[in-house]
């Protein structure tokens, strides 16, 4: 029996991959009883990722992460 991988490079696969990232990497920020810990490691991750040359060579999508993690980074909706 093959393989079949025709979907996953499909554009509807790779935004649930970061929409489903960015939901996980936001509960374990709001969650975490080490916020620091947190903190140093989501700004590790961040500058690893800057420092590739993708980001280094467009400085628009190096400030659309930042942008990104800035809202991983602020407080859940208010609860009524």
């Amino acid at each position: 029996m093959e393989n079949d991988n025709s979907a996953s490079g499909t554009p509807e696969l790779l935004t649930a991959q970061l929409i489903a990232n960015e939901i996980m990497i936001r509960a374990l920020f709001q969650t975490h009883p080490n916020q620091i810990q947190v903190e140093t490691y989501l700004d590790r991750m961040l500058y690893q990722i800057l420092a590739q040359p993708y980001y280094i060579l467009n400085p628009g999508k190096s400030r659309e992460l930042k942008v990104a993690i800035a809202r991983i980074r602020a407080p859940g909706p208010a609860e009524n």
